[in-house]
């Protein structure tokens, strides 16, 4: 046998290796790996090659075992070489498999029934790389193996096995097809079953990542109603201490047994951490005075001029999460900054029935966006970014909408709600409020 007619023989194998390949390249490796991968694969092929020589079983049932050989010798490759739990290999494996029938059977249905020749052959894999790059880029980019774990194994399981189990059964009967359009019938019909079956995974995968991003989201939520709890009370007590140190300084003062010098500096510090904002909103009020202090403590000027009284009535948990995650990320941007852009402002105004919200703050270059929400640059993409996500959902909560604009090295938040008890056209009165901290 030539090298030609063995690759040609074992065409599918040699597809799905080539296939796992390209899937498996941001999975993570075991131990030795390259070692593993140089062992297992020529292991793989030589399998395929000679147990299907073991089965006697003839027909459709032959061709059933052999090709579930040949999917179990795969998703043994990959088990051996990556480390993933058994069902994540069960889910590449079934990709590997749907992706190779695909692209077979769309090859078979353009071109028709070919004798196997070098010119077919790259041709194929042209197919293939066509096919694979489909996938790749409508959901597969999406794929690792951290995303995974937001997927219910039991689900994806479940779902895959029958739609293994289905078109490994409509394959098996491929040999008692007859005639150039009978095939092309029957590789149509097998090709709609492998696009139902990626589509079958895309949306197991799909759906458990929104999921995933909605449990994040409501966590966060949580969170945030329990920190606005401990900042408010953290502020409260950090106002009375300064409000008893303010009238011993006092005392001090007029009675003059303290140094003036010693006086000054302790009023220094204590108007270092007594910069409470005033917005007429009491919840919005603790998250500002909490973010200025901060700001503060950075060397970041924050200036703040709201009305916090046009506001929407909103949970304190929401009202912390907004403008928390807003200026924590303009404080983020300021702190990589030179000191002349460590400048951050906020207000908070009327406009109409409407009340308007813009942040601004200097940014030390494009910040990435997709789908008009900023990108986080943090390595670990898929545990980060969902603070501007929770922005989103809680501004759509209260009947508003909030988008985020780059303008040269300046960075927008800019966001509106109606106006407290405004009805739409209904100009508000404004009772504005302003702290420069």
């Amino acid at each position: 046998m030539t090298l030609f007619n063995f690759l040609t023989e074992k065409m599918f194998i040699f597809d799905m290796l080539i296939i796992a390949v390209a899937l498996c390249v941001r999975f993570p490796r075991r131990r030795l790996f390259w070692l593993r991968f140089i062992i297992s694969v020529p292991a793989c092929v030589a399998l395929s090659y000679f147990l299907p020589r073991w089965i006697t079983i003839g027909g459709a049932i032959g061709n059933i075992i052999r090709f579930a050989v040949d999917f179990a010798l795969i998703a043994a490759v990959i088990a051996i070489c990556l480390s993933l739990r058994l069902w994540k290999v069960f889910f590449v494996a079934s990709s590997c498999y749907f992706i190779q029938h695909g692209a077979f059977c769309l090859d078979r249905v353009i071109r028709g029934a070919l004798p196997i020749n070098v010119g077919n052959y790259f041709v194929h894999y042209g197919f293939i790389a066509l096919f694979l790059l489909a996938v790749w880029l409508i959901y597969w980019r999406k794929v690792t193996s951290e995303s995974l774990d937001s997927v219910n194994w039991l689900d994806a399981v479940v779902l895959m096995f029958i739609a293994l189990a289905v078109c490994i059964g409509v394959s098996s009967f491929s040999d008692d097809i007859e005639g150039d359009r009978g095939l092309r019938v029957f590789y149509s019909a097998f090709l709609a079953c492998a696009f139902i079956s990626l589509c079958c995974q895309y949306a197991v995968f799909r759906v458990s990542i929104l999921k995933g991003d909605k449990k994040r989201l409501e966590e966060l939520l949580d969170y945030a109603a329990k920190q606005y709890a401990v900042s408010k009370e953290n502020i409260e007590n950090l106002n009375i201490k300064c409000h008893d140190l303010k009238y011993k300084i006092a005392e001090f003062e007029k009675a003059g047994t303290f140094d003036r010098s010693a006086l000054d500096e302790m009023k220094t510090l204590i108007a270092r951490y007594d910069c409470t904002v005033h917005t007429v909103n009491p919840e919005l009020d603790i998250v500002l005075t909490e973010k200025s202090l901060a700001c503060r403590n950075k060397g970041i000027e924050f200036t703040c001029v709201a009305d916090g009284a046009i506001l929407p009535k909103m949970e304190a948990g929401d009202m912390y999460a907004f403008f928390g995650n807003a200026v924590d990320n303009a404080i983020e941007a300021a702190e990589r900054l030179c000191d002349d852009k460590k400048f951050i402002s906020l207000t908070v105004s009327a406009a109409g029935a409407m009340a308007a919200v813009n942040l601004q703050n200097y940014t030390d270059g494009n910040v990435c966006m997709q789908n008009g929400v900023p990108q986080t640059n943090k390595a670990d993409k898929y545990n980060h970014g969902f603070g501007v996500l929770s922005m989103r959902l809680i501004a759509r909560k209260y009947g508003g909408e909030v988008s985020f604009v780059q303008e040269g090295d300046i960075f927008n938040v800019n966001a509106v709600f109606p106006c407290r008890g405004q009805s739409a056209g209904q100009p508000a009165e404004s009772a504005s409020a302003a702290e420069n901290v």
